[in-house]
């Protein structure tokens, strides 16, 4: 993966990860308040995209590492 590409992705999958951060933090504290448990099973799903969001993030790095006696066309 060319150098530019590797560094769009990963700024774009970890932007998505501040979000569901900020969007997980937000609806906890919303449905804690507001004694909602559809607010606080939306924060645990958006905890879910943020997991699903580091394993993207780690799948990036790994394919974009170079070619090497075992994998000789790369590893995307």
């Amino acid at each position: 993966m060319p150098r530019n590409r590797l560094q769009r992705s990963l700024r774009a999958t970890f932007l998505g990860m501040i979000a569901n951060t900020l969007l997980a933090s937000a609806k906890l504290a919303a449905g804690i308040v507001g004694h909602s448990h559809a607010l606080v099973a939306d924060a645990v799903e958006s905890l879910a995209d943020l997991f699903s969001s580091v394993i993207v993030w780690r799948g990036l790095v790994v394919a974009a590492e170079p070619a090497d006696a075992d994998h000789p066309y790369g590893h995307g």
